[in-house]
């Protein structure tokens, strides 16, 4: 869930590196390290392991968010002058989109790696902890998790007709022209 804050977070680093500027990213940076060991003293007493994937991405996203507003509050001379808005109302709206799509995706995958840890010991019982089967195994239960999420994510973004539905309609389409052409060249 803080990936995409990291990302976007990356990006926004560069635009002020670009301009000179390394001390806002430096600033922001320690916000979202300070955020972090708050939300671990008290994330991780109450929800153990996740708690520390959870503080992690909140401050992730609290670095991202607050870089991403001194960005746009650095340039509002040049946007009003261009006319071109980085952060306005249909940015936050497809960020609110794209989030809420993550979010639902987590909470799913995370039933379904709860609901498949039956399965999965029952299947792993007697095998060699060191197998190429029991990395076999867990590799199965893994890729259905995973599966899961891209099918709830994509729905979602469909769902909430979010501009990345768009972009994975094209993407889909694009790959699926290519591969039968792919599949020729390889028999040919």
């Amino acid at each position: 869930a803080g990936l995409p804050a990291y990302a976007l977070r990356e990006v926004c680093n560069r635009a002020f590196f670009a301009v000179g500027d390394t001390k806002t990213p430096l600033y922001t940076g320690i916000l979202s390290i300070v955020v972090n060991i708050v939300l671990l003293l008290i994330l991780v007493r109450i929800l153990f392991a996740p708690g520390l994937a959870l503080a992690t991405a909140i401050a992730s996203w609290v670095g991202a968010i607050s870089i991403m507003w001194a960005w746009n509050h650095k340039q509002k001379q040049n946007l009003s002058q261009t006319g071109v808005h980085t952060f306005d109302r249909p940015f936050w709206i497809e960020i609110t989109k794209v989030l809420a799509a993550t979010l639902i995706m987590a909470v799913a995958v995370g039933q379904v790696w709860n609901e498949l840890q039956h399965p999965l010991t029952a299947a792993l019982s007697g095998v060699n902890p060191g197998s190429l089967l029991f990395t076999l195994l867990h590799l199965k239960y893994f890729c259905i998790a995973v599966f899961t999420g891209i099918i709830i994510y994509v729905l979602c973004t469909f769902l909430f007709k979010s501009d990345n539905a768009a972009y994975l309609w094209a993407a889909a389409k694009q790959a699926a022209t290519r591969l039968p052409t792919s599949i020729s060249k390889r028999r040919g």
